[in-house]
């Protein structure tokens, strides 16, 4: 049985999020300015301010205005949920690169650990 799912996280910034799928080689459409996605999952529609769609994945995922993840992978048949994780912590770094440069900071370096963790050092 399939079901759509939404997750509640922070990832409402457009830029952020096209650079994240970008940097995966996930495909992306962001919306015009006080417009919305409209997308048809599989038992409903949904609406956003971006769409992503990992290449893997039967549908896209529908980001909406506060951040909450709406996708339909029919529990993990039709996608990945590795892949899912991997955009969210690419997200957290452009979010936080953008944050860190646009204060005066330079990324000193960057640990991917196994599990998909990110340590960035950043210097003033």
């Amino acid at each position: 049985m399939s079901h759509t799912v939404s997750v509640k996280t922070q990832i409402t910034e457009p830029g952020c999020i096209q650079k994240a799928a970008l940097a995966l080689g996930y495909q992306c459409e962001i919306a015009a300015l006080g417009k919305r996605i409209v997308e048809k999952l599989f038992e409903s529609e949904v609406e956003g301010i971006a769409k992503v769609k990992i290449p893997t994945w039967q549908l896209p995922i529908v980001i909406a205005a506060d951040g909450t993840l709406q996708y339909d992978n029919y529990e993990g048949r039709w996608g990945d949920p590795v892949d899912l994780e991997k955009f969210k912590a690419q997200y957290s770094e452009e979010l936080s690169l953008e944050h860190w440069q646009n204060n005066g900071f330079v990324l000193e370096s960057k640990v991917v650990y196994q599990d998909g963790t990110r340590e960035l050092v950043f210097a003033q």
